[in-house]
């Protein structure tokens, strides 16, 4: 297992990644974090290291509302039918103690310089989404999209 691949799963818990109906699919619960694209597991971890404060993606194990924020399978009807959610190349997730706004301008002042792979992040939604789509013909490290 790769470092990446470790600190991946010390931050993110593998309920937290998938519905709950998703999750009773696996048996083994380890396998949740395949589902995930490398790049987006090496943006994520620098991501987390780099601010040093929790993330929050799914919160439905402990009776919350949020449950299609990580992995969304190809049955689910949440979100685009091409969504990067449904290739494991993005997370949707708040910052404990930040809103989106600062969350993602935090983001882009902390993480910019070193940021490993270029990221999109989506703009004027009250989480923050990231994902390591391909942007043809940009040279930017974080590219920002509309919903």
């Amino acid at each position: 297992m790769t470092e990446i691949e470790q600190k991946f799963r010390k931050y993110f818990e593998p309920h937290e990644l998938v519905s709950p109906l998703h999750y009773t699919d696996f048996d083994n619960k380890d396998d949740i974090y395949s589902l995930f694209d490398d790049k987006l597991k090496t943006v994520m971890v620098y991501i987390r290291e780099t601010i040093n404060k929790p993330f929050i993606v799914n919160t439905w194990k402990k009776q919350g509302r949020f449950q299609y924020r990580g992995y969304r399978d190809r049955t689910c009807s949440i979100g685009a039918p091409k969504s990067m959610h449904r290739e494991g190349k993005a997370i949707d997730f708040d910052i404990v103690g930040w809103d989106a706004e600062t969350s993602r301008k935090r983001i882009v002042e902390l993480c910019i310089k070193d940021l490993p792979y270029p990221i999109r992040i989506e703009k004027g939604v009250n989480w923050v989404h990231i994902d390591v789509k391909e942007v043809e013909n940009s040279t930017h490290k974080i590219n920002f999209f509309a919903p």
